[in-house]
């Protein structure tokens, strides 16, 4: 309940510790040692953990600021604490490449490893738990979800009546909602395979579910692979647009640290 509070609504393991961070740094610095324990102690977190990340959060505004020169304010740094899908796409890029997928109809998710998992119950999109506020449903009612996860706990083996065939074999802990779109973004390569007709044993890609129907190649339609494991059908103006983007961004990266 405490962990749902904090998370004010927000289905996002990380989000929910930046903003106990928050509200830890405005008690620390209106008042005393007992009132910070008290805050702690109210919302069940240990001070030891939230004075390290405190720390660890200066050090790394110190070091931001050596490497690039910029030293701004607080209320500049914390202009977007409020937009949880900017910070929510920030986390799916930090995550990145710790991600699972699920399609329309599945209960469990699949990681980039080809393991099954499903939410440890600590989280809070975990749909099961009585703390949550999940992005998710107890089976995908979109074409496909993808969730973050900090860290994956694997599940004893089932034996008897509880063992099920397909099932989870890892839970995933501290996870958050990633949108497609990020997904698309974050991912190290986005290409489209050869039409079937073309293909030789020769590409990296050759599964069956990486090549599209005649009929959709007709409409316009191709299928993005990202980084050689998810197929996903877009229509080519999609797919450029973007692949446009993703190439934007790299100039724009390599711009600032080329100048800095």
């Amino acid at each position: 309940i405490m962990k749902r509070k904090l998370a004010a609504d927000t289905p996002s393991d990380q989000i929910t510790i930046l903003r106990a961070l928050l509200q830890y740094n405005q008690v620390s610095s209106q008042q005393n040692f007992r009132g910070i324990q008290r805050f702690c102690d109210d919302n069940f977190l240990s001070r030891n953990t939230m004075s390290y990340l405190q720390t660890l959060c200066q050090s790394v505004s110190q070091n931001v600021q050596v490497a690039t020169g910029v030293n701004p304010n607080a209320q500049y740094c914390s202009r977007n604490n409020s937009d949880f899908f900017l910070l929510n796409a920030m986390v799916g890029f930090g995550l990145y490449s710790n991600i699972a997928i699920r399609k329309k109809g599945a209960s469990i998710f699949t990681t980039e490893k080809g393991r099954k998992s499903k939410v440890h119950p600590s989280s809070l999109n975990n749909t099961n738990s009585a703390n949550s506020i999940s992005a998710f449903t107890s089976s995908c009612t979109r074409e496909l979800e993808a969730i973050g996860f900090q860290d994956l706990v694997t599940l004893a083996p089932q034996k008897g009546r509880d063992a099920k065939i397909g099932g989870a074999s890892v839970q995933m802990l501290s996870t958050s909602p990633m949108s497609v779109f990020v997904l698309l973004l974050a991912c190290g390569s986005f290409t489209v395979p050869l039409p079937l007709s073309q293909s030789n044993q020769k590409q990296d890609v050759t599964h069956e579910e990486f090549f599209l129907d005649p009929c959709d190649e007709a409409n316009g339609i191709v299928l993005g692979v990202v980084d050689q494991w998810l197929p996903i059908r877009m229509y080519q103006d999609t797919f450029q647009m973007i692949c446009d983007i993703r190439e934007c961004l790299n100039d724009s990266i390599s711009s600032y640290l080329l100048h800095h």
